[in-house]
């Protein structure tokens, strides 16, 4: 692999030469262009050679006959002046290349391959990055032809932005498509790398996957091999930079889109690229050596990594926690005085109320923050936010406790490798858990990804020359299925005088963890608000609280055209619901209303109501009237032959219950008939569905409950799921017929 090295430091001191531009010029640009791909092309990797793909394997979209991936890191020495001193960094240059060798053998793989999408150069605060394509196509009879790279079209051409993508019109069913992409990242000294995955799997098999990973001797490396991925074989060169390699054949294919945790069940080797550091508060900052590698670190390294971070936090809010803790002490008094009275020193809940509304609601006085959707999906510094909460309950004699939660979709707690991979929430002494997610959280309930893991606890306890955070355990729970609940209460007016639009009148009221993403796409800043200053007893409405900006009456302007414009496009962002959730466009949206937000205990559930009109659902025969009644209620998930036969675990979002309680108006002079069909029971330990149709008066009354009564099922669970499944997905051809009389 000597080779290897050579031809990587070639291209790196070309882009270290030229770093201190925004990007290279096109004649640069094409010139390393033309060294990437001669390297790349000419690579001795037997497995590119390979034309024979199995038989068995022409059922599936596509084979990777090979795969092969390559990092590099190469770091350089520099002075940086911080206004203080002169501060020694490093710069590094890191080279990601993929490579990849495919079979062709539907329609599917050819939409996927046929125009490949990169970008081209981008520029983000000190880091540079650079990517290089090289493409070709191979027929049948063998035959090569190498997409010309002067066919990219840029899709967008900016100074510190240029996206690409290349069309490959040659390419046919039956073909094979030999590509890679190399980006080169230049990080300005002290910027922190993203972590790699290498997954040893996918949807369809793969022949034959190589990795091969170079780095600096003054970086170091972290690994861990995990769910059965091969491991690292690590030497070193003359120079004693660490060299990494692993290799894979045969890997069949992977159920991987429906219900899995990847770092949990994937085969993958997750690697990071560190700059290593020996010098001054090396050990109170955790650091890793240079030179070293850290194959499968213990997952307390990285809870001491938390540890010092979140430390600095804990300090800082404690010595300033006095700047906040009148105004927020009052803000929690009024929430009490608006809901039955009691003492701030004895509730957790009002304090943490009080702390949401200053960080997430407070009106920005002199520049109009987003009022529309976004503001839905913005979040503050978890840790901040929390260290403020822990301080204030200390102010206040409320014992309590960080925790450090892994995600079921990320790594288990003992194979963490980065503070990434942990969520902080705060433990109050009588058992109530707050999250700073998102202004939607609430007191005791955790994202659902956090449900049912082993966590850790700190406990910080600061004193002069004495300051130390006790480490303890603390496991979440699941929520169960009755306390996640969407209903759906919906009349649906039909006329056979205009057979092919049909009125909706809506109600949905939804708790538990299915709120948010509900929350996030309808709530409106300016009625949210309003809902929550009342609840939290706030006096002053938003426009009061703008009275002392230094802006005066134009701030008020700017906001009342903000609210103005996020309320056009609430109404779209209703119309989009309508349609995710019913699978049809709404021909028109007759009205729509927050009827609660659902943010405060008291008030849990999130409401609201839409009417609206559908061109669907209604079919003629004859004088007689066709009504798809098993689509009134939203499209249900369908399982393809290829996900039937299961042999990994399942991980569901959360246990949840479904409701629908549908009407349906008879028409004068008409019957309905096929009720009886409607009549559905299945109920085992996985789930259940269970329908109920008949006649009420005039009106035609279906009810309809699917329940997911686990988060997490066993493999072996999976066949009576399936049985769940399949009678959801046999109740959407259900039908009703209006007879004439």
């Amino acid at each position: 692999m000597r080779r290897v090295v050579v031809l990587t430091l070639l291209l790196v001191c070309i882009l270290i030469s030229q770093h201190s531009n925004a990007q290279l010029n096109e004649a640069d640009y094409r010139k390393q262009a033309e060294e990437v791909r001669k390297y790349v092309w000419g690579l001795n990797i037997k497995a590119f050679g390979e034309r024979n793909v199995p038989a068995e394997y022409a059922k599936y979209s596509k084979v990777v006959l090979a795969k092969y991936e390559e990092v590099t890191g190469l770091t350089k020495s520099k002075i940086k002046w911080i206004g203080f001193g002169l501060l020694p960094l490093r710069d590094l240059t890191y080279t990601h290349t993929t490579r990849e060798l495919v079979k062709i053998n539907d329609a599917a793989a050819l939409e996927e391959y046929s125009e490949i999408s990169f970008q081209k150069f981008a520029q983000r605060y000190n880091n540079k990055l650079t990517t290089f394509l090289g493409v070709r196509v191979i027929k049948a009879d063998g035959t090569m032809k190498e997409i010309n790279p002067d066919e990219i079209i840029l899709t967008n051409n900016t100074n510190k932005d240029k996206k690409g993508k290349l069309a490959v019109s040659e390419l046919q069913i039956g073909d094979m498509l030999d590509y890679f992409i190399q980006t080169v990242e230049f990080y300005n000294g002290g910027s922190t790398l993203d972590f790699e995955n290498f997954v040893f799997a996918d949807e369809n098999p793969i022949m034959h996957y190589s990795v091969h990973v170079e780095a600096s001797k003054k970086l170091s490396v972290e690994f861990r091999a995990m769910n059965g991925a091969p491991d690292f074989k690590e030497t070193r060169n003359e120079e004693n930079d660490i060299i990494l390699d692993a290799e894979k054949t045969n890997i069949p294919p992977f159920p991987s889109n429906l219900w899995t945790s990847a770092y949990r069940q994937t085969p993958l080797l997750r690697f990071h690229m560190v700059m290593g550091y020996k010098g001054l508060g090396a050990n109170y900052m955790n650091a890793r050596k240079p030179g070293i590698i850290y194959k499968n670190l213990d997952a307390e390294e990285v809870v001491e990594d938390y540890k010092a971070t979140l430390k600095n936090y804990v300090v800082s809010l404690r010595h300033e926690v006095e700047i906040y803790d009148n105004k927020l002490k009052k803000i929690a008094q009024s929430y009490l005085e608006a809901n039955g009275g009691g003492k701030v020193k004895d509730n957790s809940t009002a304090l943490y109320y009080a702390t949401r509304h200053h960080f997430f609601l407070e009106p920005d006085k002199e520049t109009v923050a987003a009022v529309d959707k976004k503001r839905n999906y913005s979040s503050p510094s978890d840790m901040v936010f929390l260290a403020l909460l822990e301080a204030l309950f200390k102010e206040f004699g409320i014992g309590s406790k960080f925790v450090l939660i892994p995600s079921k979709y990320g790594p288990k707690a003992a194979e963490v490798m980065s503070m990434s991979d942990l969520s902080l929430a705060l433990l109050t002494e009588d058992n109530h858990i707050f999250t700073a997610i998102s202004v939607f959280d609430s007191p005791d309930v955790i994202p659902y990804y956090l449900e049912g893991q082993q966590a850790t606890t700190l406990d910080f306890h600061l004193g002069l020359g004495n300051s130390k955070a006790e480490k303890g355990s603390y496991s979440t729970n699941y929520t169960p299925a009755a306390k996640n609940v969407h209903t759906e209460d919906l009349v649906y007016y039909f006329d056979p005088a205009n057979p092919q639009k049909i009125k909706v009148d809506r109600k949905a009221t939804i708790t538990g963890l299915l709120r948010l993403d509900y929350q996030q796409q309808l709530s409106l800043f300016e009625d949210f608000y309003e809902e929550e200053r009342k609840g939290m007893g706030i006096e002053e409405s938003f426009y009061e609280e703008l009275k002392d900006s230094r802006k005066g009456k134009k701030i008020v302007e700017e906001y009342e055209h903000a609210f103005e414009e996020a309320r056009k496009q609430w109404k779209e962002n209703f119309k989009a619901e309508i349609e995710d959730q019913f699978n049809v466009k709404p021909e028109e949206l007759l009205g729509c209303k927050i009827e609660q937000s659902g943010i405060f205990e008291t008030k849990p559930a999130f409401k609201f109501n839409t009417q609206f009109t559908v061109n669907a659902w209604v079919k003629k025969a004859g004088n007689n009237f066709i009504l798809d009644a098993g689509k009134m209620i939203g499209e249900q998930l369908k399982i393809k032959a290829d996900q039937r036969d299961r042999k990994v675990d399942i991980y569901m979002p959360n246990a949840r219950t479904s409701q629908y309680n549908l009407s349906i108006p008879v028409p004068k002079g008409y019957t309905a008939e096929g009720l009886d069909k409607l009549n559905t029971s299945l109920d085992n330990s996985t789930g259940s569905f269970i329908t109920t149709a008949k006649l009420d008066g005039a009106n035609v009354k279906i009810t309809v409950t699917k329940v997911y009564k686990n988060a997490f099922e066993k493999a072996e669970k999976w066949p009576e799921l399936l049985k769940m499944l399949d009678a959801a997905a046999a109740f959407e051809e259900a039908k009703i017929m209006f007879r004439k009389s």
